[in-house]
């Protein structure tokens, strides 16, 4: 897969931050074919999603683009191509053992026991990994200056370049900053898998995701969360009751074929 910056080249920062502050939240839709053509309005339009993320360890961005033709915008695809992008991030940086997100307040993409039992299981496959925290913005002032200066340098580009198809597209992001290029990655089918349905696993509905403002996620405390509905409130413990006694995450490729199990829980 595609990626901005070439194998030869070391831009990433010293290992030594074993703590990583990630923003990400979803760009508006891109459509191809896009051109300063009046006729290519009525031509019929390819919605294409991009992901896009900042990483305080290295201070670069990150990004992942799919087509609707790969996956759409549930909240079951957008944690699928985050889990792709924090694998990068962990990937380059061995010494991280703490992640917190920054992301919007939206409860159908980020506020969810979809994205609970994702990060859950990222920390499970992750053995350097030893807690994981969400922190949702204000409702009504989400800006995340980070990842809207990105995104900014993105539409400043676009607005002035001729793409006709996802992979022009990629081609046109790669170089959106020449100095500090995005790290990008186009998703393939594989990539999406089936939080939803093991999600259903687990009584997350002891959870009040709706009114969340930080949720934190440990190292072997696979049923448990903690969480506060205001950043001046002590933090809440959530027991999570299993209904079966496995989780399974199933890829959409095999859900003709019965459950892959990619994790089992404990």
């Amino acid at each position: 897969m595609p990626c901005a910056i070439g194998d030869g080249q070391q831009h990433f920062s010293s290992n030594a931050t074993s703590e990583g502050i990630i923003c990400f939240d979803i760009e508006n839709v891109l459509s191809c074919p896009r051109a300063n053509i009046s006729n290519c309005f009525y031509k019929r339009k390819l919605p294409v999603y991009h992901l896009t993320a900042h990483c305080s360890v290295d201070t670069w961005g990150y990004g992942a683009l799919w087509c609707e033709t790969t996956a759409g915008r549930s909240a079951n695809d957008l944690i699928s191509v985050l889990i792709k992008i924090l694998n990068m991030i962990v990937h380059h940086h061995s010494a991280v053992k703490k992640l917190i997100l920054w992301s919007d307040a939206c409860v159908a993409q980020n506020r969810n026991s979809v994205m609970s039992l994702a990060l859950q299981d990222f920390i499970c496959c992750h053995s350097q990994i030893e807690c994981i925290e969400q922190k949702f913005c204000e409702a009504g002032h989400s800006s995340i200056q980070e990842v809207d200066n990105i995104q900014s340098h993105i539409e400043k580009v676009l607005n002035v370049s001729d793409i006709y198809s996802p992979l022009s597209l990629m081609r046109v992001l790669m170089k959106v900053m020449p100095k500090r290029p995005l790290i990008i990655r186009q998703m393939k089918g594989c990539v999406f898998k089936d939080y939803h349905e093991a999600s259903r696993k687990l009584k997350y509905s002891v959870v009040p995701y709706s009114k969340l403002k930080h949720v934190v996620y440990r190292k072997g405390d696979d049923y448990t969360i903690l969480y506060r509905t205001s950043f001046e409130e002590q933090l809440h413990e959530a027991e999570l009751h299993t209904v079966e006694t496995h989780s399974a995450l199933a890829t959409r490729s095999a859900r003709h074929k019965g459950h892959t199990f990619l994790c089992a829980a404990k």
